[in-house]
């Protein structure tokens, strides 16, 4: 128990170990200075030293673990003071490895045309408060764990599990934050009075192309009394002007305003805002690349009109920053057509999380409160041609009592950079970010903290749904494959979500399509990751029904089981994949095996002994293995065939059963006899390029590379087992260690690494030859075909996907298992050890 303990605490503190040193400055033999370190940091990812060094080449040594690099970081700082080239910098990282005792790491400074490097140790950031101070905080974790882990241990409740992670820390996805079902309200959305006046001002400069479309939604969907003062500032487009006027003839509510000479953005605004003044009125600020829906303006204005302190309003968008959806500060292009169906949606999120204070409105499409406006009546001109002005207008007015909110029940399209062009843009943000950061010091912090927080994050994530459904209504539309998959996957990574990650990437590239991912196994029961071409937006609920109406405006839709493991209630799972597809006008159902949770609790098919017995239980065996019986929070046992009967609604419903092996696709067949012939084979491809490695030099120590991170099932046993024989061979593990079966000191567990790394790690720890110690029937084994592409000799169990793989390959060498033979016996025998 205490080594579990310790080994627990061990993947604790790589998680949140963080702690840096003091900097120093470098001399040489002689005392001459030679450069410094100004960063020497330790944290989970191992050890970062940066600063500056006069040398051709600086190497920072850390065990067995080192990075190198020519010292080519520009440096003007040290430049002006110590009169040198500024190309002097270096930033290098290199994995947590163990230490000698009583070596610390080190630099290696070598000179150009000098023999003798210069060797500079560093003291070690760690410090025993550092690491008493996170023991203590490991201890609460464990303690608030208790009943969890109890309930693992007696139900191998997934779900307990989860809550393990979580109040550890340990998760390999971030926890979402939570969705608020209260963003969906009773009835209409508030309004602004009907009689509510409101003067529109609209700079207008180029943008020809847009300008139509822009000026005749104004006219035709504002459902309040208006006028609309069009400001045009001198546009090169010579059609720009003349068509403006011929369109005020005759249209009382839009009133031109010509300016003499181009005075940009700002002041073009403020001729409209001194106008406007005169009227008295409310002020939408609107861009001439702003193109508003039907009733917009009395939900725009219903919270100035409902409460005087109120100082501005701004509606979502698809380019927007704080105010973006699909994605969060990301610009996301819009096939015509599919704003008016976002905004639909909008106008549905009518409660108390569809709007929220902000740190700054923005002035694409921004009501401004008559009130403030007469205490700061203009833009500020130090702002240039424009961009920040409304954020200075906002800060202005909040520190007069006003409040900026942000408004989820309004979806306005902005093609941002169509008045000015992006790469004016660009230039034009960089320069006056720093000005209001100047004039508002922490402003950009704030902006930061609301991010992390997202307060409309409920809002935000209904609409990205909504925009998944509006492409796929345009995509129909035009005839084309219209499907928005929705995949169900656990939060626990792995090969299948590597693979899976890929595939969306691809599809975003190749034709924008939307995904969305159900992720369960996390703190809460569903978290929802919509991805889109910009980025992912993500959001966590319990409540399924919820969840079920924010998929409403998906109506043609692909659903897509990958994996269910750490499911909290895993016996409703079929059916609300099932529900999903029902609830859609078209829709297609593929079930993936990437693991056996369909065909049994153990998903593995590992037997209560930890073994495979060769063959999928059947129903006769279900009351005789314990493993394959599922318990949830009730206790109430579910035996095998009501589990399969369970699945089988999602196994009748599904047009395909996809497998990654034709060892998969028989254990499949042989559970859903009646599904055979929906079963496909499609094996995985690499999902990188792996570096083939020389042979081993006939002299070199034999050293067993283990790939992959390892539980139980992965071998984890297996490994801790095989180390502790006499004579056992080296092993080096390229991956992290359950814990619960963490080997001993001799095994060398280096933790997280990425396939490039593979040729340095190897030479480091001096790698001949590779073992996968799965124990399991893998459906598709990623590291084992790693391991074989890179040429050196593969063993594992000849078992499952990764035993066909091995047992085909020229470097790979199958070790047959039996069922009720030791694995590291077999192994010992294999190996010669």
């Amino acid at each position: 128990m205490l080594r579990r303990l310790s080994s627990l605490f061990d993947r604790y503190a790589m998680a949140h170990f963080n702690v840096e040193g003091s900097g120093f400055q470098m001399f040489d033999a002689y005392g001459r200075p030679v450069g410094r370190v100004d960063v020497i940091a330790l944290n989970g990812a191992g050890l970062r030293v940066a600063g500056w060094a006069l040398a051709g080449q600086v190497t920072l040594h850390c065990g067995r673990s080192r990075a190198s690099m020519l010292p080519s970081l520009p440096r003007h700082d040290v430049a002006q003071a110590e009169g040198v080239r500024p190309e002097v910098g270096f930033d290098l990282i290199v994995p947590r490895a163990p230490l000698p005792p009583g070596h610390l790491p080190y630099l290696q400074l070598d000179a150009a045309g000098s023999a003798e490097p210069q060797i500079i140790a560093l003291p070690s950031p760690f410090r025993m408060g550092a690491r008493l101070k996170l023991m203590a905080k490991f201890a609460v974790a464990v303690l608030r764990s208790a009943p969890a882990a109890f309930r693992w241990y007696a139900y191998r409740d997934q779900m307990a599990r989860a809550r393990i992670k979580a109040n550890l820390g340990l998760e390999l996805r971030p926890v979402a934050l939570g969705f608020e079902s209260n963003v969906f309200g009773e009835g209409a959305p508030t309004r602004a009075p009907a009689e509510t006046a409101i003067s529109i001002v609209l700079p207008v400069y180029n943008a020809f192309d847009l300008l139509e479309e822009v000026v005749e939604r104004v006219l035709t969907h504002t459902d309040l009394p208006f006028r609309l003062i069009a400001v045009e500032d001198a546009s090169p487009d010579a059609r720009v002007r003349p068509w403006l006027r011929a369109r005020a003839e005759g249209e009382p509510r839009l009133e031109l305003i010509e300016n003499a000479e181009n005075l940009g953005f700002i002041g073009a605004v403020n001729r409209g805002l001194a106008r406007a003044a005169e009227r008295g009125e409310h002020v939408v600020l609107l861009n001439s690349d702003a193109f508003v829906p039907e009733g917009w303006a009395s939900r725009l204005l219903a919270p100035i009109t409902a409460d005087a302190s109120v100082a501005s309003v701004t509606p979502m968008a698809n380019d927007a920053e704080i105010f973006s959806s699909p994605a969060l500060c990301k610009q996301t292009h819009l096939i015509p057509g599919m704003a008016d169906r976002i905004d639909r949606v909008a106008a549905t999120l009518t409660g108390s999380s569809a709007s929220a204070e902000v740190p700054t409105g923005m002035g694409f499409a921004m009501a401004m409160n008559r009130r403030f406006l007469q205490m700061v009546p203009e833009l500020d001109t130090a702002f240039g041609k424009g961009y920040g002005e409304e954020v200075d207008w906002c800060r202005k007015v909040a520190a007069k009592g006003g409040r900026n909110i942000g408004l989820g029940s309004l979806f306005v399209e902005h093609r941002g950079g169509e008045s000015f062009g992006s790469e004016t843009k660009l230039a034009l943000v960089a320069k006056n970010n720093a000005l209001i950061e100047r004039r508002y010091p922490g402003y950009d912090a704030e902006v930061q903290r609301w991010i992390a927080t997202d307060p409309l994050l409920s809002a935000r994530m209904a609409l990205a749904l909504a925009w998944a459904g509006a492409w796929s209504d345009a995509r129909a539309e035009a005839g084309e494959d219209a499907l928005v998959p929705i995949y169900l996957a656990h939060a626990i990574g792995g090969g299948a979500e590597n693979w899976l990650s890929a595939k969306i990437a691809a599809e975003l590239e190749a034709t924008g399509r939307p995904a969305v991912v159900l992720r369960v196994g996390g703190g809460r029961r569903w978290m929802v990751d919509v991805m889109s071409p910009r980025g992912m937006l993500s959001a966590s609920l319990d409540e399924t029904q919820v969840l079920h109406r924010l998929l409403e405006p998906i109506r043609r839709r692909e659903v897509v089981y990958s994996c269910g493991v750490g499911d909290s209630r895993v016996m409703e799972l079929p059916g609300d994949l099932v529900a999903m597809a029902a609830a859609a006008e078209e829709s297609r159902v593929e079930v993936l095996f990437h693991d056996f949770y369909p065909l049994s609790p153990s998903y593995t098919l590992l037997g209560s002994d930890g073994r495979f017995r060769g063959a999928v239980p059947g129903g006769e065996e279900e009351s005789a293995d314990a493993a394959h019986t599922y318990r949830g929070f009730d206790g109430k046992p579910v035996g095998l065939a009501k589990w399969r009967a369970t699945w089988g609604a999602l196994i009748d419903r599904a047009e395909v059963l996809t497998c990654f092996s034709e060892d998969s696709a028989a254990h499949v067949a042989s559970a859903y006899p009646g599904a055979a012939e929906k079963i496909r084979v499609r094996p995985h491809a690499l999902l990188a390029d792996v570096a083939r490695l020389p042979e081993p030099a006939a002299e070199a120590p034999r050293v067993i590379g283990v790939l992959g991170n390892l539980g139980y099932h992965k071998g984890a046993a297996v490994i801790s087992a095989l180390a502790k024989r006499e004579g056992a061979p080296r092993l080096v593990v390229l991956g992290k260690v359950d814990p619960a079966y963490a080997p001993p000191a001799s095994v060398i567990v280096h933790g997280s690494y990425a396939i490039d790394d593979l040729p340095g790690l190897v030479a480091t720890y001096g790698i001949t030859e590779w073992l996968i110690p799965s124990i399991w029937p893998e459906t598709f084994s990623y590291t084992t075909h790693e391991a074989l592409a890179t040429g050196l000799t593969v063993t594992a169990f000849a078992l499952g996907a990764q035993g066909a793989a091995v047992a085909a390959a020229p470097n790979g060498r199958a070790v047959p298992l039996g069922p009720d033979e030791a694995p590291e016996e077999a192994l010992a025998a294999a190996l010669g050890a």
